[in-house]
């Protein structure tokens, strides 16, 4: 990519690419959007996307990732949309995305995703939207899972399989004006109240 500096899209996804080595990218100084979609990728070095000063949109869809790897994320200071659906990821861990500066998160279509932990999206001060629908396996959500993201406004959740939503989790999001559940088991007692009360 050396004499690539002007170039702001590029699109690597479907190679089956396996690993690639740290600063590859550097030369791109001017890229905004990098697809790395539909390859076999586990793994990412910290320095994976170094120089990319200017990257907004990264795709990680449909990789081999089993685990959040949010080191290399941190060099990246104008990222606004991170995609990582698609992952065989079975655990959301704390502190997953530390410090990153995203706006928009895809979690999506991850048919081993089984739970999200405490404080797996912490400090994550600009997040406003995140999808983390179609994960069949999911059933629990920490209710301390989104401490520190208090600019989010949009959270959808449809069909996974959620038993609970606690009232506890949504008090970590004072900004919140949209939440999609439908498609889940929705146990109806007490901890749901706060859903009919939203309603009425």
């Amino acid at each position: 990519f050396t004499h690539l500096t002007t170039l702001q899209v590029l699109s690597l996804a479907g190679n089956r690419l396996q690993r690639f080595d740290d600063h590859v990218f550097q030369p791109l100084h001017s890229l905004m959007n990098l697809s790395l979609s539909g390859n076999i990728l586990s793994s990412l070095d910290s320095e994976a996307f170094a120089g990319l000063a200017k990257l907004q949109q990264l795709d990680l869809g449909s990789n081999a990732f089993s685990r959040v790897t949010g080191e290399c994320l941190k060099v990246l200071p104008e990222l606004k949309t991170l995609n990582l659906s698609d992952n065989p990821i079975r655990v959301l861990n704390k502190r997953s995305f530390e410090s990153v500066s995203i706006v928009e998160l895809h979690l999506n279509d991850m048919r081993d995703l089984l739970f999200v932990d405490a404080a797996s999206f912490l400090d994550l001060p600009q997040l406003r939207v995140m999808q983390m629908h179609d994960n069949p396996r999911l059933t629990f959500i920490d209710p301390d899972a989104f401490i520190q993201t208090e600019s989010l406004e949009e959270v959808h959740f449809q069909n996974c399989h959620l038993a609970t939503l606690p009232t506890s989790m949504l008090k970590s999001l004072p900004n919140l004006q949209e939440i999609s559940f439908y498609g889940n088991p929705i146990r109806c007692d007490c901890t749901a109240q706060w859903i009919r009360e939203m309603m009425s």
